[in-house]
């Protein structure tokens, strides 16, 4: 079903052929991902350049400014992703005893 990146050879052995075919498919993979992420971080770069033409002033606050919003937003980003795998954790251990305790109400009542 899924093809694995590394193909099975009758050596068992990795070649310079078969780490460079690797490494384009990983490039493949990764090559998007890289762009986004560095574009995300010029674009905070590029806006704190155009501020720093106001005036110092206007500078120093923006750049607290950004730097502020990118540690809430990654601070929000990381409770919420806590708070859900907890809750999913508990759910998952917890809704068969429920099940198994709502079947048997259910028994004694009729």
């Amino acid at each position: 079903m899924e093809e694995s990146l590394v193909k099975k050879h009758e050596q068992e052995r990795v070649t310079w052929g078969v780490y460079s075919e690797e490494m384009r498919r990983v490039c493949h993979i990764a090559g998007p991902m890289v762009a986004v992420v560095s574009s995300q971080y010029l674009l905070q770069v590029v806006s704190t350049m155009i501020v720093g033409h106001l005036g110092e002033l206007y500078l120093s606050s923006a750049a607290l400014a950004i730097s502020l919003s990118g540690v809430t937003g990654f601070s929000l980003l990381v409770s919420s992703y806590l708070l859900s795998t907890t809750f999913f954790f508990i759910s998952s251990k917890v809704a068969p005893y429920i099940a198994n305790l709502f079947d048997f109400l259910i028994t004694i009542r009729f």
